[in-house]
């Protein structure tokens, strides 16, 4: 009993100390300060008007990659876990990629575009 609920906290501590930033989709893209990446390789946006976020991980100084936090299973939404992402629904697991680690979703999260743009990192919503 206490290790399930040593691993809740753990898993609920690591997404408290996920940054979020709130914006909204404009002309089909989400523009994200670069500065916001300093700190930490990971952002989590809160897209206005949308039911899933959208995570953000800087994998180099060029290089950017967004995924739709939404369960490929069953349409619900992901939490971050500092490590990937988790489903509540049904316990589906993503990799911090996007790859399935633990089913029962079959498929890999859906990936944006993303482009560096001087200070700026943009996602392309399509």
């Amino acid at each position: 009993m206490f290790v399930g609920s040593g691993v809740l906290v753990s898993l609920l501590s690591a997404c408290a100390s996920l940054p979020v930033y709130k914006t909204s989709i404009i002309e089909n893209k989400i523009k994200i300060p670069l500065a916001l990446f300093t700190d930490n390789n990971l952002q989590i946006l809160k897209v206005q008007n949308s039911l899933y976020d959208i995570a953000v991980r800087k994998e180099s100084e060029t290089k950017f990659m967004a995924l739709q936090l939404r369960c490929t299973h069953a349409d619900n939404a992901l939490t971050a876990t500092g490590k990937g992402f988790i489903c509540n629904l049904h316990g589906s697991t993503f990799s911090s990629d996007g790859n399935v680690t633990k089913g029962p979703a079959e498929f890999a999260l859906k990936k944006y575009r993303v482009e560096l743009n001087a200070n700026e990192v943009l996602v392309f919503i399509d």
